[in-house]
């Protein structure tokens, strides 16, 4: 796969050789980057989403012969990872493609950024399918069928439905693994595309969290936020992440700089008004 665009790229250049950051070095972060400069949770979100988007767009020739891309079929958790790839969805839409959004959980579930998101697109009219622990394969199905026919372009699956925050086993026969097993029975004709990390993988250790028969999603591409996450190093997590990807999501530079490096302990403070 050649490579994307560089819009929404500058954080490569010092983050992906600097170090990665473990799950608890990403919710300091994020608390930094509120405190310290003021920078809203929801627009870190935004970026995140819009970026992964880009990159996506920037895909002109998808991997193992699979067609470009005209479809989207986003697979969304009720957490930040899945308000991510609402945002995506959104930005999707507005560049052409075709999207339908199965996610995991009501949207009335949906709490904080995420569910201003999920706000959002239901605004938009875009289409939205719930999938439920008997029946995520059918609600992947459903919204396979919403969507135009393969004559009409590559299908991409965004897989967003958990991030760095899943952290314990996955339940056999749950939601998650439902939807995590019908994206990889979905791999064989589609580009699969992990936001942040793929669900099912630990963020620290890189190992799956999911039961045997879909310990994890397996990406084609995994477009991580600011930088990669800990467990990436790990050698059992390279089946499970395809081409990793680092995307700027907003974050302050210095901050970055200093959550990789382990110096959080000062920063600038936060100056409201003039």
């Amino acid at each position: 796969m050649p490579e994307p665009a560089s819009a929404g790229r500058c954080v490569r250049s010092f983050a992906a050789s600097a170090g990665s950051l473990s799950r608890r070095a990403v919710r300091e972060m994020d608390r930094l980057a509120v405190e310290r400069y003021g920078l809203p949770t929801l627009a870190l979100m935004e970026n995140a989403g819009a970026a992964v988007a880009r990159e996506l767009l920037a895909i002109r020739r998808p991997p193992r012969g699979l067609p470009p891309i005209t479809r989207t079929l986003v697979l969304a958790g009720k957490g930040n990872n899945g308000g991510d790839g609402l945002v995506i969805a959104r930005h999707l839409h507005n560049a052409g493609l075709a999207v339908v959004i199965v996610h995991s959980h009501p949207l009335a579930a949906f709490s904080g950024d995420a569910a201003v998101m999920a706000r959002v697109t239901r605004a938009m009219g875009l289409a939205h399918v719930r999938a439920s622990a008997a029946g995520a394969r059918r609600a992947v199905d459903r919204a396979l069928g919403m969507l135009p026919g393969r004559g009409s372009g590559g299908l991409v699956v965004v897989d967003a439905l958990l991030g760095v925050g899943g952290d314990r086993p996955l339940e056999a026969g749950g939601v998650l693994a439902g939807l995590i097993a019908a994206a990889n029975d979905l791999r064989a004709g589609a580009l699969i595309a992990a936001v942040d990390l793929p669900s099912g993988l630990d963020a620290d250790t890189g190992l799956p969290l999911g039961p045997e028969a879909a310990p994890a999603v397996r990406a084609d591409v995994t477009i991580t936020l600011a930088a990669p996450k800990a467990g990436f190093a790990h050698t059992g997590a390279r089946r499970f992440l395809g081409r990793v990807r680092t995307v700027d999501i907003g974050v302050p530079r210095a901050l970055l700089e200093a959550v990789l490096g382990g110096r959080t302990g000062k920063g600038p403070r936060r100056r409201d008004g003039g």
